[in-house]
């Protein structure tokens, strides 16, 4: 799908993928409070996937 035609299809929807799917997934919450405290580093590993995990993990 060109670029154009993708933007065009995103465009009418941009404010509910931004604000309330992209925004709040972003947003540090309760359940992240929780899981900071009891294992920060599955919070990490929750934020940032498999990027880091065996430094994270070696340390």
């Amino acid at each position: 799908i060109p670029k154009n035609s993708m933007y065009t299809l995103l465009q009418p929807h941009l404010d509910v993928l931004l604000f309330e799917i992209i925004f709040p997934l972003m947003c540090f919450n309760n359940d992240d409070q929780v899981l900071w405290d009891e294992d920060p580093h599955e919070y990490v590993r929750k934020g940032y996937g498999c990027v880091g995990c065996r430094a994270v993990r070696q340390h």
